[in-house]
């Protein structure tokens, strides 16, 4: 029950150090859950990645592109350890055994792609960072960091991806960003930062994944779509994904966010992909608030082991 209570807390921030104190008690505790690395930072932490199940058809789920957005990890881990309770206990989800849809399934989760940068959001860029004159430039001279989004060379992983990136060059110029930021910088050339170019080079390696979600916190809705363009099924999932968590679909104006995993994965890789939108309005929300996220989230994120 204590090992339980330590998985389940909300009301610590999770930083890198936290969520790694929780992954490994969780590897500890549910030996059938698979940890190892998807790559490396700028500043050489570990990006973990877990897995679940021992299908043929996986879907990967991923947390904290954006600094700000680190509850998404939160959510992501809470419902990582209600999987593997099930799975130990032979539980179900809706009419199914869990078992027998971890063994033709697997559940892939990257919980916090941005390490550096939730770090920078939660304790701000020690003097001892060979990037502290820089960064801090970046940050208008202040040691402010609670609107960083950012990776820890002030590039947005969200937009880092190929598909799209010279639309979203040419936004960067309308809106006067042209170099490493807070939040809004797409970095020099697609791909360029590892985070990015791991869970690339991840996607295009394991052919064996069949829909991608990217949990984001600001608005309540669900995009599955680039720019008008969709993976097959993705519509008829999308429209379960609603249902079950009441979040309303929306579509992607021609004048929205461009170079985006979702991007990425309907356009080079012709795979499903939802950017989940799962806060209230704010990229940061209360801790207090992650159990309400979660209470409502919960239902889509089984659900989805059900639509490949």
């Amino acid at each position: 029950m204590n090992e339980e209570r330590k998985i389940l807390e909300y009301k610590i921030p999770l930083d890198y150090a936290k969520m790694m104190e929780t992954l490994t008690s969780m590897v500890d505790r549910y030996p059938f859950l698979s940890f190892s690395y998807l790559g490396e930072t700028i500043m050489g932490r570990g990006i973990p990645i877990l897995t679940l199940g021992t299908g043929d058809r996986a879907l990967l789920f991923v947390g904290a592109q954006r600094a700000r957005e680190w509850i998404t990890s939160m959510i992501l881990l809470r419902w990582l350890n209600e999987a593997c309770e099930l799975y130990a206990a032979n539980g179900k989800i809706f009419r199914y055994h869990i078992g027998y849809l971890l063994s033709t399934r697997r559940i892939i989760i990257v919980p916090m792609l941005n390490p550096d940068g939730v770090e920078y959001h939660l304790h701000g860029v020690s003097e001892g960072n060979v990037l502290y004159d820089r960064v801090r430039s970046m940050n208008q001279g202040s040691d402010d960091f609670s609107s960083w989004q950012a990776n820890a060379r002030g590039v947005d992983l969200s937009y880092n991806y190929g598909v799209g990136f010279s639309a979203q060059k040419e936004k960067e110029k309308r809106e006067g960003i042209f170099g490493g930021a807070p939040i809004g910088f797409s970095g020099e050339s697609s791909e360029s930062e590892p985070e990015v170019g791991a869970l690339c080079n991840y996607l295009r390696y394991h052919r064996d994944i069949r829909a991608v979600f990217d949990l984001q916190t600001t608005a309540e809705m669900i995009r599955y779509d680039s720019h008008g363009r969709t993976a097959p099924r993705s519509e008829s999932m999308a429209e379960s994904l609603s249902s079950f968590s009441g979040y309303a679909l929306a579509k992607r104006e021609e004048s929205e966010e461009f170079a985006t995993l979702s991007d990425f994965c309907i356009v080079e890789k012709n795979l499903p992909a939802f950017t989940i939108y799962c806060g209230g309005g704010e990229a940061s929300l209360p801790q207090n608030e992650v159990f309400y996220l979660y209470a409502r989230l919960r239902k889509m994120l089984f659900l989805s082991l059900t639509l490949i």
